[in-house]
């Protein structure tokens, strides 16, 4: 899914360490805790982000797709606006049209990813 067979050896291989680590330290402390934890941490942190994207990838999607579809929605309205407007002679009525097409356009919610 996330990685591959290699990668799956090699975070087996650092659990299965730290599991042998757990029954073979002798009398720890809660500093050599804190070490190991810091240590798996330290090895298992691509894994844990490449999870977290992973997790995190459909609202991202979607998220874009509301983007997307504003901005084609946006310029079809335009266009069709602008095809209406084509047809007027009046040329300071084009203009106020166009002004009204804007503010119209600023007016629309804007999803942001």
């Amino acid at each position: 899914m996330f990685f591959s067979d290699d990668q799956k050896e090699v975070l087996t291989a650092v659990f299965s360490a730290a599991s042998d680590w757990l029954w073979d330290v002798e009398d720890p402390t809660t500093v050599m805790y804190e070490d190991k934890l810091a240590e798996l941490k330290k090895e298992t942190r691509d894994w844990v982000k490449r999870v977290e994207e992973n997790e995190k990838r459909p609202e991202a999607v979607e998220r874009l797709e509301v983007s997307y579809n504003t901005v084609i929605e946006k310029k079809y309205i335009e266009k069709r606006y602008l095809e209406k407007l084509s047809k007027d002679l009046d040329k300071k009525s084009y203009l106020e049209k166009i002004y009204n097409l804007q503010n119209y356009l600023e007016i629309i919610p804007k999803k942001v990813i």
